[in-house]
């Protein structure tokens, strides 16, 4: 159910109603099934053509599985089923809140500038584990996970180039009486790109990365990442000629540690933090059919 309510000339509140009934079943165990109700609402405020806030709210939640993108780095092999009649979905509250600003600067220039902050709480959290013969499952956690933290964003047109920069600190802990922080979660990150376009010629984008350090399993911290990769595009009447080329910078896990461990006769896989390709190239040709 869903409901869009223009309460003012300044003011939409959009609110919904979702419910889901979920059951399990794997060769280990079944569930009994279960239903989730989840509310959400949203509001946008317009102070002016420039000028706006949004503030949204909602619940959700998450079942288990090992098909999602925590197994996915590992190839889903090694993965022990999940016994669903001792585990729980994950359910979430979630909040978060933005003000956004953007302007034109005489005819060729324009500026969005936003700043959103956010927060989630998560009940029954789903974690990987890995068991004592070095296969891995999906758990639940004894202590809740909690989010926090903002993300700015800065995009500036001008002529033909565009550029977006945006930055995000994200705090993820398990709530416990010493903070303990989540692994495999930077605090830190930035995103940007530049892109030149001339229609019907030319479109040309370099995009950039940069993630801090992680914690391990282990309470190590993983080095910092920094990668880039660049398109560009040739338009000649109906054909296309394009190159793309991804992780110019070669930021690959496999440059830094070996992905195994010993002993030798049964090793150990290290956690996933970085790439674990290298340097890709393609290139390729488009014809418009008209």
């Amino acid at each position: 159910v869903n409901h869009v309510w223009k309460a003012a000339q300044f003011l939409d509140i959009e609110s919904g109603l979702r419910t889901d009934w979920n059951k399990n079943k794997s060769n280990i165990s079944t569930d009994d099934g279960r239903f989730f109700v989840m509310p959400r609402i949203a509001t946008l405020i317009k102070y002016n053509q420039h000028l706006t806030t949004r503030l949204s709210g909602g619940l959700g939640y998450r079942p288990l599985t090992i098909f999602n993108e925590e197994a996915e780095p590992y190839g889903f092999k090694n993965f022990v089923a999940i016994d669903f009649a001792n585990a729980k979905a994950e359910n979430s509250i979630g909040l978060n809140g933005d003000i956004g600003y953007k302007s034109t600067f005489g005819e060729n220039t324009l500026l969005s500038l936003n700043q959103m902050f956010f927060y989630n709480s998560i009940q029954n959290p789903i974690v990987l584990q890995t068991t004592a013969n070095g296969q891995f499952q999906f758990a639940n956690a004894s202590n809740n996970i909690k989010s926090q933290g903002f993300e700015t964003q800065i995009k500036l047109t001008f002529w033909k180039i565009t550029w977006f920069l945006g930055y995000t600190f994200t705090d993820v802990f398990f709530d416990k009486t010493e903070k303990e922080t989540l692994v495999l979660n930077p605090k830190h990150s930035i995103k940007g790109d530049f892109l030149f376009v001339e229609d019907g010629k030319w479109r040309i984008g370099l995009d950039y990365e940069y993630k801090s350090g992680q914690r391990l399993s282990n309470n190590q911290t993983t080095r910092g990442l920094f990668t880039t990769g660049l398109v560009i595009e040739r338009t000649l009447g109906n054909f296309v000629l394009f190159g793309n080329a991804e992780n110019i910078t070669d930021a690959r896990q496999t440059r830094y540690e070996s992905l195994i461990s010993q002993p030798n006769n049964t090793p150990q896989f290290t956690e996933v933090w970085a790439p674990l390709d290298g340097r890709f190239f393609n290139f390729g040709l488009k014809i418009k059919l008209d």
